[in-house]
């Protein structure tokens, strides 16, 4: 699938390592190496699940084959105590580590997984997310109409939740979604919606892929003019965040 664009998955976790630049790289690592010793020390329990998770959620953009260890491992004590919460949390992070390494196959499996636990537990923040990241792994696999779905399904919930981040992402992902879709007119509205979105929550990272996204689309119209001025402020801010 050809884009230029990065899809985020849309998830919450407890620790918020946006970048993977070099200097991101080293104070993730020093991050990780303080957690790692904790997690040694940590008895089996609820703790040391949510730590597990959270970790192997964010090696999936730096090395998901040790994400999907400490994923395995947060899963067996899950299953172990009998804590379906933290299934699902584990489920949701081995997903988006397979989702890194194009096995679209496992990581929906792992997503819809953790899906069924939420609904049976009646968490409907979670079966958003959830919702979300099935619509982006239709997305990769170029299904967009099953991506459109679940993308369409998460959006209300994270709206009565006021779920801001993850109400851009998930505009981002739907302009993306209308604009394969060839709908040009639903595209530019979803992504002017998570660009305005985004500059309030002073997100960069997400303001410099709606720009990127907005000047891909501006070609496909023939307005190239706008297409320049969209990727010069992309370009601009992305050098501004040494990204």
């Amino acid at each position: 699938m050809k884009k230029v664009i990065i899809i985020i998955a849309i998830s919450i976790v407890i620790f918020n390592f946006s970048f993977v630049n070099g200097k991101a790289q080293t104070r993730v690592q020093a991050k990780f190496d303080s957690l790692l010793k904790e997690l040694l020390k940590m008895k089996e329990d609820t703790l040391k699940i949510n730590l597990l998770a959270s970790l192997s959620f964010e090696y999936h953009l730096i090395n998901p084959e040790e994400g999907i260890k400490f994923g395995d491992q947060g899963l067996k004590i899950s299953e172990k105590i009998g804590w379906k919460i933290g299934k699902a949390k584990c489920y949701n992070s081995l997903g988006s580590n397979f989702r890194t390494l194009s096995n679209y196959k496992k990581s929906l499996d792992y997503y819809i997984n953790a899906l069924k636990i939420n609904e049976e537990l009646g968490n409907e923040q979670e079966i958003a997310k959830n919702y979300g990241n099935i619509g982006l792994i239709y997305l990769e696999i170029e299904d967009f109409d099953k991506a459109e779905k679940y993308s369409l399904a998460a959006l209300p919930i994270f709206q009565k939740y006021q779920m801001n981040p993850a109400i851009a992402t998930l505009n981002g992902n739907l302009g993306i979604i209308y604009k394969e879709k060839k709908d040009y007119k639903k595209a530019l509205e979803k992504f002017q919606v998570a660009l305005k979105l985004d500059i309030e929550l002073d997100n960069k990272a997400g303001i410099i892929r709606h720009l990127t996204n907005l000047g891909s689309l501006n070609v496909l119209i023939n307005k190239k003019q706008d297409a320049i001025t969209y990727l010069e402020k992309a370009l601009e801010l992305s050098k501004q965040i040494e990204d």
